[in-house]
């Protein structure tokens, strides 16, 4: 009858077994994974080499049959759509300068082949977005501070140069008229909400 230690002996044996089978499965996996994926963007590029050809053998064919006053005319077309495209990426690379994240985005979200891919992206993006935006717990306001309701009707006014503390000071100053312009902005009633 076997001894319990040489039982217990056993199941750890088995156990450890276990566990480097599955980390052999997984380092098998990972390293198929890796080499597919590679082999995959070999093929894809030997395809997308062979691809060219074809068009570029499809073209001289088309061009062989054609006028030269029609040939002239496809030139021209073509040139035309190389400079529409090289003043698209142009644009681009402007636009990257003042919003990298947005313009990495939309270049992410166009190359999306289905909706279900677009999709995932724009979550993917508002996730990242919204997670970097929110408060730090040492931005959020204290609990005791209590906040009063404002009535959307009647809002608290803002705080800005106030025209008749202005006026009784004495002259106004070109600087305290274009603060007091600038608070107002286009809004109507200026006069009005200056005089408080």
């Amino acid at each position: 009858m076997p001894d319990l230690d040489q039982l217990e002996e056993a199941i750890n044996e088995a156990v450890a077994t276990e566990d480097l089978n599955d980390d052999i499965k997984t380092q098998l996996e990972a390293s198929i994974n890796e080499r597919f994926s590679g082999f995959q963007s070999v093929l894809d590029k030997a395809m997308a080499r062979q691809e060219a050809k074809f068009m570029e053998a499809i073209s001289s064919m088309q061009r062989s049959t054609l006028s030269p006053a029609e040939l002239s005319d496809l030139e021209e077309a073509e040139t035309a759509a190389k400079i529409k495209a090289l003043e698209r990426e142009n644009a681009i690379l402007k636009a990257r300068k003042d919003h990298p994240d947005e313009v990495d985005f939309l270049l992410e979200f166009l190359s999306k082949e289905n909706m279900q891919d677009q999709i995932k992206a724009v979550s993917e993006f508002r996730s990242r977005h919204l997670s970097a935006a929110e408060p730090t717990p040492s931005e959020e306001l204290p609990e005791e501070v209590a906040v009063s309701p404002v009535d959307m009707n009647n809002p608290k006014r803002k705080g800005g140069p106030n025209l008749g503390s202005l006026l009784k000071q004495g002259k106004m100053t070109k600087d305290q008229a274009a603060k007091i312009l600038e608070a107002a902005g286009d809004e109507v009633g200026l006069l009005h909400r200056l005089r408080g």
